[in-house]
């Protein structure tokens, strides 16, 4: 077996930016829990150079271009639209957009980021989508490395519904016991019960963040899959965009395949 070379871009980023066909998506922003922005539509060129003025590229601007796809083009079909305070309908005009596929050799997992100027703000009430650069980020994952993580993470998840059904026992034998001596060792063997199952539910919380089930997984090539929650973000500082330390999460992103029927 060949040895990884963790030092280059791995091999799908030049594969998929050789398709033809645009990847049409559907986007939903949720800022903050309170500012939810629908009917956004974008079209992503994987084979199409985005040569205009566009927001600075965590990956192509970053310590790490080597990993990046460099900029494609993006086109904005329709603006999101949110409903404001009063009722009224206010469009979201993200402009300027471009797109990057950031993924290291021998990694699971790749991003797909997509940048945007946002020359006016969003606001209700008190929660606020600045203007400024406006930057989505979707994790994604080769087919095979999905279902290598897919059945990690079920066997993750079967082992601590066994750790809970266990801590479960011990409880009730805690609560059943009423010799004083066996109470202690049933409440000590309660205790460890407890550890092991919350230690075994962060592992599981943990995967599923990163990992998603099929029905949030879309196919978007022959071997490339996005998933389809994603996060919002800006970042207005060329140097922390080379950090990561001046990144401001926003919110949630969410995506699905669409078409021009659609739109």
């Amino acid at each position: 077996m060949s040895k990884v070379d963790p030092n280059i871009a791995h091999p799908n980023i030049d594969d998929f930016m050789k398709s033809d066909p645009s990847i049409l998506l559907n986007i939903r922003l949720n800022i903050k829990g309170c500012l939810p922005i629908n009917g956004m539509n974008i079209e992503l060129a994987p084979n199409k150079e985005a040569t205009y003025e566009h927001p600075k590229m965590p990956g192509t601007n970053g310590p790490t271009p080597h990993f990046s796809s460099f900029p494609r083009t993006l086109e904005v079909v329709d603006d999101g639209f949110f409903i404001d305070s009063k009722g009224s309908k206010e469009w979201v005009g993200l402009r300027h957009g471009c797109w990057e596929l950031n993924w290291r050799n021998g990694h699971p997992t790749g991003t797909i980021v997509c940048g945007f100027d946002l020359q006016k703000e969003a606001k209700r009430n008190n929660v606020v989508l600045p203007s400024g650069c406006i930057y989505l980020a979707f994790p994604v994952f080769s087919k095979e490395s999905l279902a290598v993580h897919q059945v990690e993470k079920s066997v993750r998840k079967a082992k601590a519904r066994a750790y809970f059904k266990e801590k479960e026992i011990r409880l009730v034998s805690f609560r059943q016991t009423t010799n004083t001596r066996l109470k202690a060792k049933c409440y000590s063997n309660y205790i460890r019960a407890l550890d092991r199952y919350d230690k075994k539910q962060k592992l599981v919380e943990a995967i599923s963040r990163l990992v998603p089930d099929d029905v949030d997984a879309i196919a978007i090539d022959d071997d490339v899959v996005l998933m389809s929650q994603g996060t919002v973000w800006t970042n207005n500082d060329p140097a922390g965009a080379n950090s990561g330390i001046s990144n401001v999460l926003l919110g949630s992103a969410e995506a699905r395949l669409t078409t021009i029927g659609n739109y």
